[in-house]
């Protein structure tokens, strides 16, 4: 039982992070592009990491071998993620990210053996039906020039979806790393893929010109920039600590139910006109409890051995 509250405890803690930092890239993205949010987003969070690098020591380099490979998909999914977040609501956006739940399910049962029911297919029509509610016309769903049509799939929709894809790929990576048997420690791997993500993200600045604009936004909301940056360092720390105690299938649907911190704070924050999103949230968070529950919880929550 103390297994499992641990368990719970992180992954708590997690969806309150995530909650948060969705909203925290939202404002910090009212004074950057994307690719300077990014940059800012994933060096902050390296530092952050940096720490617990040190904490121990991985048998061999093997590690990296999961480790570049997963940053260099993250530094292309967060992109589309940041991108979204500064170009839609994220009430309507948000939530869109959770239909890599649907993948991670997919890829988890093919790749790692972990069960699929009829639980978690009722659970993926949830998660599609409310994902795809959330894209009908609603005040402020997109925040496009006044005049111009808005596109049946707005580009904030297709920039989160294809982050959700993206993340998908990476938690196969991640979830390799922490059953192996030589797996470097959480902190080391965690840190590693953040330095390979905020290099990257650095270096599309630097080809553009953008990079000496990076200063200039973290000095303009320092305190955004530091908080995002921890949120974001924090959550994926506790991910990889959740993925060496419950499946994967597991560990990250149940992410989604940040989206309900999310919303409140949006609505609080940016006025975001989330009445008419309550219900395809929850209906988000509703299939994703179904994936969740029809595959691991209770009795299989903690890994065999």
């Amino acid at each position: 039982m103390a297994g499992v509250g641990a368990a719970a405890a992180i992954l708590g803690l997690r969806i309150l992070l995530v909650g948060i930092e969705r909203v925290l890239l939202r404002r910090l993205g009212e004074h950057g592009a994307p690719t300077e949010c990014a940059a800012a987003f994933f060096a902050i969070g390296a530092l952050i990491l940096l720490p617990f690098a040190g904490l121990g020591h991985p048998r061999d380099w093997s590690y990296l071998r999961l480790a570049i490979p997963s940053g260099l998909v993250y530094a292309v999914a967060y992109w589309f993620y940041v991108s979204a977040l500064v170009s839609g609501d994220v009430t309507a956006v948000a939530p869109l990210g959770a239909t890599g739940s649907l993948f991670v399910v997919l890829l988890a049962a093919l790749l790692h053996g972990e069960p699929l029911s009829l639980a978690k297919m009722g659970g993926a029509v949830l998660i599609a039906g409310g994902s795809a509610l959330l894209q009908r016309r609603q005040p402020g769903a997109e925040r496009a020039p006044p005049g111009r049509h808005r596109p049946r799939v707005s580009p904030s929709a297709a920039q989160m979806l294809a982050y959700a894809g993206l993340t998908a790929i990476t938690r196969m990576l991640d979830k390799a790393n922490a059953v192996a048997a030589g797996s470097a420690p959480a902190g080391t791997y965690g840190f590693t893929v953040f330095a390979v993500v905020a290099l990257c993200e650095g270096g599309l600045l630097l080809v553009s010109g953008g990079l000496g604009r990076l200063p200039r936004l973290l000095l303009r909301q320092p305190v955004v920039a530091l908080a995002a940056g921890a949120c974001n360092g924090g959550s994926f720390l506790l991910l990889l600590l959740a993925l060496t105690r419950v499946p994967v299938s597991v560990a990250e649907p149940v992410t989604a139910v940040s989206l309900l911190v999310t919303a409140a704070l949006a609505a609080a924050w940016f006025r975001e006109p989330v009445g008419a999103r309550w219900l395809p949230t929850l209906a988000v968070v509703g299939g994703t409890w179904l994936l969740v529950s029809g595959g691991a919880v209770p009795a299989g929550l903690m890994l065999p051995g």
